[in-house]
């Protein structure tokens, strides 16, 4: 929130953490994001107007040139803080599971969401995003209504819906009991390593498909 706030922000630079992983930062989120509803409306009262939608991609122009890639991973609501990320994004990905209430509510978010993104069209602020694709999360290929449902949403979705599913998997929650990835984990650490084997090659395909993604909206295909 520091670095998005409208009165004296930080520079952006000053917030990032670098991790174990060379070239890999992160800015960590807390409870003070939610200072940010409250400080738009506040600002919206005073001025009128949509300038906090530029909030997050004015804080990423300042250090866009050091990373080939700025992941935002927002919460599953339509506030203040999502529209400004919508705005600021150039690709978005947006995670279902296989379950009717999950689509149904995606479903009911991204009507919500296009009409707002409408209306900011209407008021010049709209968003630009070389993509935005639908992954199905959590899939289990031998639960048949999961397998009915991910045919269905390919029926609904078509092309709008990547090709690979990321598989629900203990191998994950194993991963995440020692607070690591999957891509950090030595194979050898899991008591099933065919389970490990499987949630990898799903992760692996899914990740590709959205390297491809990339390669495509930069024009090196």
């Amino acid at each position: 929130f520091s670095a998005i706030r409208f009165d004296d922000p930080v520079p952006t630079k000053s917030i990032i953490h670098k991790t174990h992983i060379v070239g890999f930062d992160v800015i960590c989120a807390g409870l003070e994001l939610t200072e940010f509803e409250t400080a738009v409306a506040l600002e919206m009262r005073r001025s009128a107007g949509t300038g906090f939608l530029l909030r997050v991609s004015q804080a990423l122009e300042q250090v866009a040139g050091d990373y080939d890639f700025v992941l935002m991973d927002s919460a599953p609501s339509l506030n203040f803080l999502t529209l400004s990320s919508l705005t600021a994004a150039t690709g978005v990905i947006i995670p279902v599971p296989a379950h009717m209430l999950d689509v149904d509510s995606t479903a009911k978010f991204l009507e919500l969401a296009g009409s707002y993104m409408q209306i900011l069209n209407e008021v010049g602020t709209a968003a630009q995003w070389d993509f935005a694709k639908f992954l199905i999360t959590k899939f289990e290929p031998n639960d048949h209504p999961q397998a009915n449902m991910s045919a269905l949403m390919r029926q609904v979705f078509g092309e709008d819906l990547l090709l690979n599913s990321v598989i629900k998997s203990t191998a994950v929650a194993d991963a995440l009991t020692w607070k690591q990835s999957l891509y950090e984990v030595q194979r050898s650490r899991f008591s099933a390593p065919k389970t490990y084997d499987r949630a990898i090659e799903s992760i692996n395909a899914a990740n590709a498909e959205l390297e491809g993604l990339f390669w495509k909206a930069w024009g090196r295909e």
